[in-house]
């Protein structure tokens, strides 16, 4: 394997888009525009007041619209990767992947939404919170911390 320097690796790049710019970046705001059509509806400040149904169609619907993205970025890196090897690419490309296995796609996208969801919950359970007498509380069943007067739960967990 050849170890190239920063500036080689530039300068390669730079060769291999001179001119090829816009297919990239129209594919970038093609895969952008849709996903921001399809969200539109879903968007918790179109509807006053909020209930709970709605708040959970809005998260049902944004971890679908999450994976339908997640399947039309992996087109965009497969133009990246075409231009990358000078290979002829097209913006048709951005919807490759439907066709050709998304469940492997899909199935990526839940166990990073699920690794991304348990670092969440960890990041706020294993915190440990500070009373003023200098003790250290820990998470409250899961949920947080304890405030320091009260010993209420400061986070408490809706959705995990």
């Amino acid at each position: 394997m050849m170890k190239l320097s920063s500036k080689e690796l530039k300068r390669r790049a730079r060769e291999i888009l001179t001119g090829r710019y816009g297919l990239p970046m129209m594919a970038f705001v093609l895969m952008e525009l849709l996903v921001l059509l399809l969200n539109a509806p879903f968007q918790p400040s179109l509807q006053q007041p909020l209930n709970g149904f709605q708040i959970a169609v809005f998260f049902i619907a944004t971890l679908f619209i999450s994976l339908l993205a997640i399947v039309l970025h992996s087109g965009i890196l497969y133009i990246h990767l075409q231009l990358s090897r000078n290979k002829e690419a097209q913006v048709k490309d951005v919807f490759r992947y439907f066709n050709r296995r998304p469940d492997r796609f899909l199935l990526s996208g839940l166990l990073l939404v699920c690794i991304i969801a348990g670092a969440a919950r960890c990041s706020r359970n294993d915190i440990p919170y500070y009373h003023g007498s200098g003790h250290a509380f820990l998470s409250y069943s899961g949920c947080g911390g304890l405030d320091s007067d009260t010993h209420v739960p400061v986070h408490p967990c809706i959705f995990l």
